[in-house]
């Protein structure tokens, strides 16, 4: 018999974020909070230029900086300061691409090989630190970037998306995502921190922007909220010396404690996921979004960046940031300028907590005084490109020599010193430091090879994953990173670990915990998330709704329900905090599965698919509802349409095969089976399901594949039972007793393991 195993067939994701938390040092819940100005219910955002006549200083500071500026319209002043001619057209995706403007006005111009032109025109401008990315308007109101962007340090035209491809070290080479693919369109993607005061406004019938927004670029209301109170309260005051501070009616930041000014700059500077549209500077930042962390392949498992990464994963990495002696505004004005750009004052950004290195740095650095090395930026912060984008590295983690053999993480020596190699990297830094720098790369190393092995899935140092996660001084990034890699494992450890983080003191840590709880029904269990869902911090009662949605809302007490559905509607409002987004959608799909309706689920799934054809894990799960209510037709077309976009695919492949063993098509079936297989060997319930097919007329290959399912889940009695089984058949009747007393240690309540060992003792 075929199963059809919901857990392993059904692509199940708590949208996860990123976060993170320092518990043996302190926690910023502890920190006093600001007292926040609230905007009253009629405030209005009125625009940077009402600050101008009052703030002429800071209005010019600002609207001069790469914030000010993260958007601009297309026009002649760009043109004649920034554009280069383009001469060579680049060839993308089988057209021809070229930029051609005037003095007033540019185009991207499109030939096709059919000869057909057509011209894109480009509106608007994002970035211009490094590079320059071009806006067009395409159908159904689509701010689309063009292929063609300019880098301003180099002066030459690129392919957009050819340059965002990484270099993974692990799993299969990353391909170029098609130029009009909505990860380059402006309404899903970038806008929340290139303009300000944005309204989508998507229809989601339509599939249709009608995006308005207050200003290019970030504005001065995008930190001090609506101004328009301000205003008015500032006109009516009459006032001699200092204003007082309930008067101001503004969100004054130079209240703000370290976390909520790193908060402030989160949003913009986090490789994260939204769960609200309610964030007002100040405001805790898992409150509003989550965080992605080393679970993501953007990451080395080491931590350094390998795409691009917006920088807050590393800061939680940062040991400064951790002693929370260290905000964004220390280094930056808030208009993003370095304060310590000028080579002479550079170290000073490392005081007062590092005043005898940076008075004496050469004895640190070992480079002579003045030099470039002797920065301690430049072993620090080492800054990297990725898409001809600059970036630096904000873990300020020293160089690692052995995480950079190892894993192929960034080497700030290298940068530098590139005539050198590894090996003299790792001689120079032990004779400078000491062996105690051979005991912290080693440390790094230890910890990202635990990150890598379960990225691959290996399984086989699960306990020290385990230890990690729940040992007191823990780093938040890699035991969220764990967590989250952990989740995929049903082993009741594995839940107990869960269980024994869901009280940390971070936010993320408590997040990712609760919802690695989602396969556990368990008693125990349950008492923690339902504990969870009354957290302060709303990601972590979203999480813990997120778990608990398999349960029925009947079968809590009365008193509990109220809570329960209290959290239901948080976590489905969170889900829908973008309605253009198909991820939302998808998980709200899965939500209505674990609560028993099927229907709403194929429809959250429908327009999951509708929002985006390639989204491999809605045509999945939508496959399997349409099977079950029998449309066989349309899930066959899904999965095939699934494995089109992903053809190694193995949960399609899987669910393809089942699908073709239910309409008897054993062939095909079969061949998808080994397809999961071969695409993923950690796939039981491939291995299993082979092992049922073949035991007919390959009773031998048979054995080979039950027992792989076996060893793979242990906590799936039939596949061992199947094993048994099967021994038995081809008369190896001491395996398979041998098997049967191992399940019935492991699973004493699985009565058919007793039924099958009395008949081979008898037959015996």
């Amino acid at each position: 018999m075929l199963i059809f195993n919901q857990k392993s067939t059904l692509f199940f994701i708590a949208f996860f974020g990123i976060l993170l938390s320092m518990p043996s040092l302190f926690a910023y819940e502890d920190l006093p909070k600001s007292k926040k100005y609230m905007p009253g219910p009629n405030a209005k955002y009125v625009g940077s230029t009402s600050c101008r006549s009052c703030h002429e200083n800071f209005y010019q500071l600002w609207s001069t900086s790469h914030h000010g500026k993260a958007m601009q319209k297309f026009d002649s002043s760009f043109i004649k300061k920034v554009l280069v001619k383009h001469d060579k057209p680049l060839e993308i995706e089988g057209n021809m691409y070229q930029v051609e403007y005037n003095d007033t006005e540019g185009f991207v111009v499109e030939k096709k090989p059919s000869g057909e032109t057509i011209k894109y025109p480009m509106l608007h401008i994002l970035g211009g630190k490094n590079i320059c990315y071009f806006l067009t308007k395409l159908e159904r109101g689509r701010l689309q970037v063009l292929p063609l962007s300019f880098d301003v340090n180099k002066n030459i035209w690129f392919d957009t998306a050819k340059s965002a491809l990484r270099h993974f070290t692990e799993g299969d080479e990353d391909e170029a995502l098609p130029w009009r693919h909505r990860a380059y369109t402006f309404n899903t993607s970038c806008y929340s921190c290139h303009i300000s005061q944005l309204q989508t406004n998507f229809s989601l019938d339509r599939d249709t922007y009608e995006t308005t927004w207050k200003e290019d670029g970030i504005n001065c209301e995008t930190c001090h909220g609506p101004c328009s109170e301000h205003i008015e309260s500032m006109k009516s005051i009459k006032y001699e010396g200092e204003v007082k501070k309930e008067d101001l009616k503004l969100i004054v930041t130079s209240d703000f404690n370290y976390e909520e000014n790193n908060s402030m700059c989160a949003p913009c500077h986090a490789k994260m996921s939204q769960i609200s549209n309610t964030y007002l500077p100040g405001d805790p930042y898992f409150d509003h979004y989550d965080l992605r962390t080393l679970e993501d392949r953007d990451f080395y498992p080491d931590g350094r960046d390998l795409g691009e990464n917006y920088t807050m994963t590393l800061w939680h990495m940062n040991p400064c940031y951790k002693k929370g002696k260290l905000d964004c505004i220390h280094c930056h004005t808030s208009s993003g300028r370095y304060r310590f750009s000028d080579p002479k004052v550079a170290d000073n950004a490392c005081l007062p907590c590092h005043e005898k290195i940076v008075a004496d740095s050469p004895a640190h650095t070992f480079h002579k005084d003045g030099t470039k090395g002797d920065q301690c930026v430049q072993c620090h912060m080492p800054y990297s490109f990725f898409g001809n984008m600059g970036r630096s590295d904000h873990s300020f983690l020293s160089p690692s020599p052995k995480a950079h053999e190892k894993f192929g993480s960034s080497n700030a020596c290298l940068m530098c010193h590139k005539e050198k190699d590894n090996s003299w990297t790792a001689k120079a830094l032990t004779k400078w430091y000491g062996p105690e720098t051979d005991k912290r790369q080693d440390e790094v190393v230890r910890k990202a090879e635990l990150v890598s092995l379960a990225r691959k899935g290996d399984w086989s140092k699960l306990d020290e994953m385990l230890a990690e996660i729940t040992r007191a001084d823990r780093d938040e990034v890699y035991a969220n990173s764990l967590i989250r890699l952990c989740a995929t494992q049903s082993s009741p450890k594995v839940y107990a670990a869960f269980r024994k983080v869901i009280t940390d003191k971070s936010p993320l840590v408590r997040a990712s915990a609760a919802a690695g709880l989602y396969y556990e029904p368990s008693p125990a269990s349950q008492k923690v998330l339902l504990k969870a869902i009354e957290d302060p911090i709303r990601l972590v009662r979203i999480r813990a709704a997120y778990a608990l949605s398999p349960y029925s809302v009947e079968s809590f007490d009365k008193e509990v329900q109220s809570k329960v559905l209290k959290a239901f509607d948080e976590y489905i409002t969170a889900l829908m905090t973008r309605p253009d987004d198909p991820y939302g959608h998808y998980n709200l799909g899965n939500f209505h599965v674990a609560q028993g309706d099927q229907k709403k689920g194929l429809h959250a799934y429908q327009t999951a698919v509708k929002l985006d054809p390639e989204n491999v894990m809605s045509l999945v799960n939508m496959a399997l509802l349409q099977s079950r209510f029998g449309d066989n037709l349309g899930s066959e077309k899904s999965l095939k349409q699934a494995l089109k976009v992903e053809p190694k695919n193995s949960v399609a492949h899987l669910n393809l095969g089942m699908l073709q063993a239910e309409l008897k098509k054993m062939k095909e079936a079969e061949y998808h089976f080994r397809q999961a297989w071969k695409h993923d060997e950690s796939n039981a319930q491939a291995a299993y399901n082979l092992g049922v097919m073949l035991a007919r007329d390959n009773l031998s290959e048979s054995i080979t594949w039950c027992s792989r399912a076996s060893k793979l889940r242990p906590d799936m009695p039939h596949y061992a039972y199947s094993l048994a089984y099967y021994l038995y058949q081809a008369g190896s009747h001491q395996a398979a007793q041998a098997e049967l007393m191992t399940l019935i240690k492991r699973h004493p309540d699985y009565q058919a393991a007793y039924g099958l060992l009395a008949s081979l003792r008898q037959n015996k």
